[in-house]
């Protein structure tokens, strides 16, 4: 990391500390949650950056270091995972938790920086569904030999690729392949 990314980080904690700390650490459960479901054909896992829990309920929060996309397909994107991890919450706990929270640790304004998501059960399922149909559509494409045969159209975008557990062996963005 750059010393300029590190005091980037730095000021973003720093800050976040200053604006949720006080209220919000006293309620924290757990750090870096792990949650598992047993699907028919996959398991399905996550990890909750911070799982809080108090009289008020229970939640999942998960941080970004950027700032908060302009809606579109990123922000759609985050909100699925949240309903994901909702998902697994339940399969856990019995319930979903009362709310999730994306916490966009670049923005300056706190309104900015919280997008709250709500786990009405229609929603998550509906996400888990199109979840399911991802890993049908993953595993038909692996079957037929097409897995890596990515358009430009279909390709990710550069952050999705940089956090990607598979980057270094994916032909998507050879930038990030590992040269042998």
């Amino acid at each position: 990391m750059s010393e300029e990314a590190e005091e980037t980080a730095f000021e973003y904690i720093k800050r976040f500390n200053e604006t949720e700390g006080d209220w919000l650490y006293p309620r924290v459960v757990d750090t870096e949650h792990r949650l598992q479901s047993n699907r028919d054909d996959f398991v399905l896992e996550g990890v909750v950056d911070v799982l809080m829990g108090d009289d008020d309920g229970d939640e999942i929060w998960d941080y970004k270091a950027g700032q908060r996309p302009d809606g579109g397909a990123e922000l759609t994107d985050y909100q699925a995972q949240l309903y994901t991890y909702a998902e697994l919450y339940r399969y856990q706990n019995g319930e979903y938790p009362d709310r999730g929270v994306i916490y966009f640790l670049g923005e300056g304004d706190r309104d900015e920086a919280m997008f709250e998501v709500d786990f009405s059960g229609d929603d998550v399922e509906g996400s888990i569904k199109e979840f399911e149909r991802t890993v049908d559509d993953i595993k038909q494409d692996r079957e037929e030999g097409g897995w890596f045969d990515i358009t430009e159209k279909e390709l990710p975008s550069e952050g999705t690729c940089a956090e990607c557990d598979v980057r270094f062996s994916c032909s998507a963005r050879p930038e990030y392949t590992l040269e042998e």
